[in-house]
């Protein structure tokens, strides 16, 4: 337990033990705490509660309301106005006794500074007269509707903020003000708001002149172009009307759109003017699961009936919809269906935080009789925060509602634990910290919450923008709730039946869900159809880039944007998007260039051969802080056919406004959400075959403001581009695919530019299938990759240091020595790989939030893993890291036990002593008795004795693909180039084993650069080995081998594949630099040298290593895998199969072997 009341505090906020918990602080702790913050952190508390991403909206608003409620004790009456016209939907949370003093600060608030900022204005004082009914305040709208309309020119903006003031008059107008207000109104150049300011102003004249106004009003109604607005003009306007008036417009008001639409437009009526409308809610139909998010917006109007339809049809949707929709409706509903609300709650699937929050939100709406209940489920949190917590809450009520109390004996149960996490034990500790002490707290917590929570990085007040003239903007632009630095990702809509178990971004079977519907601040309220709507992408024509495509008539893979109400239409590559709005990003193969597709070199899939069919799969992945995707919503599939088309037979999301439904058999969606602040953000599409990457594009988009769409659309730069920037083959050729086996898993790991490292990781068996992101910053991966290089090294030569002249090979005595060495090495490079693999799962947990689901997760890839399989690592030619894949260790481990303690696992040893064949062993096939042992190291815990691993390399700009096999005609053949130091005393005889590999070899040897040069470019074999030193040039940094006599000759390098004409197209052949003392040459900076031999020359792939190596090393690797490798073994199970036969020998560094190839590779006799 704590043992200062400082460190209690600190346990209790930032999740220390006892209270250990996922996502700490929570954001509505500054709730608990608002009453007694520092005055001058109050707008910095504020800001962070409006500015971060992901918050349930009960939550936010309630702590928005205690730190406006702290704003207002402390004077800053100003403060809350700011914040009110930023975030109005906090007024309805707001203590009663604040509504008077806000509606004064906020009237008396100049937001003309700010683009919109009068409209926000007018937003937030309606909001709060909706609450307040006394005449003066009603006085007050009045008088800020004169003034607007007695202006002697309004632009846009003000005719805006007057329709909002007009729609919300509640009182009588005197006849002066009623004919300015009318004129006004008259006067609007936009219909849909000339519409509705006409409609509210109807009950201050008698009938003969209602009779014009509703003739004007109808007219106004009609005229709007767009037609989800048209319906709620003519909605608004019957709703107005004298009853025997309504049923005149009520057939041509609904049939301007379906159900959801009517729906939605009362719910905008209803927020914009306050009109009560549970009449009109409850004649329609009860939810179901196609109309429950629209019926949600209405809860307060539903009647019993349609709250508990709408509870039913919740069963049906994800969890994190469910959570949403029971948000929405625990306020309003009645209290017989509490039970079943409380029985909605137990059996989500959730995380306790999930169903902890639910379950205090309920408590201040629970029927007395159900305290009990509530009670009885909070006990059953494992987690000791979660359950204390919501305990106090309902504690909290207990103690206010004496006829709830419980019976005495269940009373006494409760723990009296829960006082120690109440808010007013928080506050009480929190006041005895200095000033210094409770400032420095509040800003650690304000910054660990942006950390966990994400979102755009908190101001001090909401971004002003220009506003746009007339010529720019052509018509008014649609009202909308201000611009928050926030949204919540609405889930996908709900399946046919309910969904297993899943989490984000990987783990189960998925199926196609149909894609989210934009929130509330993503559609239309009022006004002319946006620029994301009418700026689409012009059709191609000659000489435009849209007449790109590398072969005509040939398909090609297309790929760009849409909005979400034109699902269908792609928009134009010029324009940005719009921040903090949802948007489709599709993907289609298609024979012609579609008008919109956003590619820089779109990819051709050529159709000479009548190909077999294969499947690909179609992922996104998110850079962190930027473009979100779906989960759930983030996979698709398509089926290469053999004319090359490829239709789609796995959709990743469904638009549920798509008028062409045959899109869908074509076209994948992918819902996704800009990021709340503007510049150029990315995410990544790739695309797999059997879990092997085949291509993947960097996604640019440029986000700005609505004003920067419109006044950047008629640029000719592109604002949206996708780019491959990994590529195994640019023709996705069905004939091609059809010949990659299935891999377990893929791995991309890419440089952000922002200084971390992105992991892209897919990876499925049969039907489950995982697909995750981790991040990493760049100093800490290559602080780990240093520690595994330093753990080979020390096993290597004794020394964690690099390799210097003077180091000798540890590993060059009988096999008995070797075994004596090779206990501590063991251990030394498993606590190194568990380290690692230990940062890079709980990283691929995404967003999982508690200890239970990262386990979850966790066990979803250990458990595809498990077995040995084909591993894929993506690199790209300039990658900056190389991971030491084979080292990762992911069996569990104690890092940190005394060496005496370790011991190796006792089948292996058996089998060691027996000279038994490793690959054979029930450990090397996942099936290790002595896994999850924290004190026992068994080699098959390591990827690299498990797994057949590849790293294949980008082809860059080659046109040719990488290969997936090698064939040969007759016999197989080998090229060798080796160096004639003296100090290689074992070259001849391992030659001779070479040569010896396989009867009939074709042989060709080079031990002069010339003569090595000249055999590459004459007389390549399927492979091409090289045995001779290595290095970087010391002022050039360039790297090279070095053929021949190493003190009489030049190196090779990358520019002399080009130079010498050296391009493989024929035969493709593995490249194998097997370096002895090679001094400061790194993998990374290898990559310049097997890219050279990959883009350039066509090489299948290159065999290279992570550390320095000595001759006994290389002969018996070389020799042991080229063997397997002849035989037709795939070169990663031939890795494998030489770092086995090592180990069986008591030498680990066959580990430090990289293959820059697919795994899959093999060679093949042709026919």
């Amino acid at each position: 337990m704590p043992e200062s009341s400082t460190q209690e505090l600190r346990a209790l906020l930032f999740g220390a033990p006892p209270y250990e918990r996922s996502g700490a602080p929570e954001p509505d702790l500054l709730a608990d705490l608002a009453p007694v913050l520092p005055q001058e952190l109050v707008e910095q508390a504020l800001n962070t509660i409006a500015g971060i991403g992901f918050m349930p909206e009960p939550d936010r608003w309630r702590t928005l309301a205690a730190l406006l409620t702290r704003a207002h004790e402390a004077g800053n009456d100003e403060l809350a106005a700011r914040m009110l016209t930023r975030l109005p939907q906090v007024v309805s949370h707001l203590p009663s006794a604040l509504l008077t003093p806000f509606f004064e600060a906020v009237r008396a608030f100049h937001a003309r500074d700010d683009y919109r900022g009068e409209i926000y204005r007018a937003i937030a004082l309606t909001a709060l007269a909706q609450r307040l009914p006394e005449a003066a305040i009603q006085k007050a709208l009045v008088a800020e509707a004169l003034a607007l309309a007695r202006l002697p020119g309004w632009d846009d903006i003000q005719q805006e903020a007057f329709m909002y003031f007009v729609t919300n008059l509640n009182v009588l107008l005197g006849e002066e003000e009623k004919q300015t207000l009318l004129a006004a109104a008259r006067k609007m150049k936009d219909a849909a708001f000339r519409a509705s300011s006409l409609a509210a102003l109807l009950s201050n004249f008698n009938a003969p002149a209602q009779t014009g106004i509703v003739q004007e009003a109808l007219q106004a109604s009609r005229a709007v172009a767009w037609a989800p607005r048209r319906l709620e003009a003519l909605t608004e306007l019957r709703l107005r009307l004298p009853q025997p008036l309504q049923s005149e417009i009520h057939a041509e008001a609904k049939a301007q759109g379906s159900e959801a639409d009517y729906l939605r437009a009362l719910a905008e009526i209803t927020r914009r003017s306050g009109l009560a409308l549970p009449q009109e809610v409850q004649a329609q139909s009860l939810p179901n699961a196609d109309t429950l998010r629209d019926y949600v917006e209405l809860a307060d109007c539903l009647s019993e009936e349609q709250c508990a339809a709408a509870l039913e049809a919740s069963a049906t949707l994800w969890e994190s919809e469910q959570q949403r929709i029971l948000s929405k409706l625990i306020p309003h509903l009645p209290p017989r269906l509490f039970t079943v609300a409380l029985t909605r709650i137990k059996n989500l699937q959730a995380v306790e935080p999930v169903r902890a929050q639910l379950l205090m939100q309920t408590a201040n709406y629970l029927p007395e009789t159900l305290l009990g209940e509530a009670v009885a489920q909070a006990r059953q949190f494992e987690n000791l925060w979660w359950r204390l917590r919501t305990l106090a809450v309902l504690q909290s009520r207990l103690d206010i509602s004496s006829p709830a109390r419980l019976p005495a004996t269940e009373q006494a149960q409760l723990p009296a634990e829960i006082n120690a996490v109440a808010s007013e034990r928080l506050r009480e500790l929190f006041v005895q910290l200095s000033q210094a002490e409770q400032r420095a707290l509040i800003e650690e917590m304000i910054s660990a919450i942006w950390d966990h929570y994400g979102g755009a990085q908190p101001t001090a007040a909401p971004p002003s923008e220009p506003a746009p003239t007339q010529s720019d903007a052509g018509e008014p632009p649609a009202p909308s709730l201000p611009p928050t630095q926030w949204e919540t990702t609405p889930p996908p809509q709900a399946p046919s039946s309910p969904p297993k178990r899943s989490y984000k971004n990987g783990g189960g079977t998925r199926s196609a869900p149909a894609s989210p519907r934009p929130t509330r601040s993503a559609k239309r309220s009022r006004g002319v159809p946006r620029a994301d709507d009418e700026e689409m992408a012009p059709p191609p024509s000659r000489g435009t880039s849209d007449d790109r495509s590398p072969e005509k008539d040939k398909p090609t893979v297309n790929t760009g944007f849409a909005s979400a109400e034109k699902a269908g239409t792609p928009l134009s590559p010029n324009a940005p998007l719009v921040q903090g709005q949802f948007y489709y990003f599709w993907f289609e193969v298609s024979k012609k260039r579609i008008a919109g597709a956003i590619d820089v070199a779109p990819t051709a899939l050529p159709t000479e051969f009548l190909p077999k069919e294969a499947r690909l799969k179609v992922a996104l992945f998110a850079f962190e802080g930027e473009i979100e995707i779906t989960s759930g919503a983030d996979i698709g599939e398509i089926q290469l056919r053999p004319d090359g088309m490829a239709p789609v037979v796995r959709p990743a999301a469904r638009p549920d406004k798509l008028q062409d439904s045959a899109l869908l058999e074509r076209r994948l969606f992918f819902p996704v959400k800009m990021p709340n602040k503007s510049g150029t953000f990315r995410l990544r599409c790739n695309i797999y075959c059997e879990q092997v990457l085949v291509q993947s594009h960097l996604v640019q988009v440029e986000v700005g403001s609505r004003v920067r769409r419109i006044m950047r659309s008629a640029g000719k730069r592109p604002a949206l581009q996708t780019q491959a920037d990994y590529t195994l083959s640019k023709s996705l050729h069905a004939d091609y695919l059809s010949e990659v086996p299935t891999h377990r898993l893929s791995l991309m790991l890419n440089d952000d530019g922002k200084g971390t490292h992105g992991f892209r990781v897919l990876a499925a068996e049969g039907a489950q299938e995982f697909k995750s992101d981790a991040s990493f910053e760049g100093q800490k991966l290559q602080g780990m990759i240093a520690n595994a290089r330093k753990a080979m090294s020390k096993a290597a030569w004794g020394k964690f240091e690099p390799w210097q002249k003077g180091d000798l090979y540890r590993y060059e005595g009988t096999r008995e020595e070797n075994l004596k060495r090779l206990r501590d090495d063991m251990i030394m490079m498993a606590a190194q790989g568990y380290r690692f693999y230990v940062e890079i799962r709980k990283r691929l947990a995404g967003d999982a939030q508690t200890p239970e689901e990262i386990d979850q997760r966790v066990k979803a890839l250990e458990e595809l893993m498990r077995k040995p399989g084909f591993v894929q690592i993506a690199s790209k030619e300039s990658a900056e890291h190389v991971v030491p894949v084979a080292m990762l260790y992911d069996y569990k481990f104690d890092s940190n036990l005394p060496l005496e303690k370790y011991t190796l696992c006792p089948d292996f040893l058996t089998a060691l002593q027996a000279s038994q064949n490793l690959l054979d062993m029930k450990c090397f096939q996942g099936d290790c008795a002595s896994r999850g042992k924290l004190d026992v190291i068994c080699p098959s815990g390591f990827w690299g004795y498990r797994h057949n691993i590849g790293l294949p390399v980008s082809i860059g700009k080659s046109e040719a693909p990488a290969a997936m096999k090698l064939t040969y005609e007759g016999t197989q053949s080998m090229s060798v180039a080796v160096s004639t130091d003296q100090a290689f005393k074992l070259r001849k005889k391992h030659v001779e084993k070479l040569q010896a590999l396989r009867q009939g070899l074709g042989w060709s040897y080079a031990e002069t650069r010339d003569d090595a040069l000249q055999m590459m470019k004459e007389k390549p074999g399927h492979v091409i080995y090289f045995y001779c030193h290595g290095g970087m040039h010391p002022v050039w940094n360039v790297p090279y081998l070095l053929v021949g006599d190493p003190q009489n000759t030049q190196g090779i390098t990358r520019d002399n594949f080009e130079a010498y004409d050296i391009k493989w197209d024929k035969i493709k052949p593995l490249v194998f630099l097997n370096g002895c003392h090679t001094t400061a040459l790194s993998p990374e900076q290898t990559l310049n040298l097997v890219s050279g031999f990959i883009e350039d020359a066509h090489a299948a792939g290159v065999i290279g290593t992570e550390i320095t190596i000595f001759e006994p090393l290389a002969c018996a690797f070389g020799e042991e895998c080229l063997e397997h490798f002849f035989n037709g073994v795939p070169i990663g199970e031939a890795v494998r199969r030489a770092r086995l036969k090592l180990l069986q020998e008591g030498n680990p560094l066959g580990l430090v072997y990289i293959p820059f190839v697919l795994a899959s590779l093999t060679l093949v006799k042709a026919g």
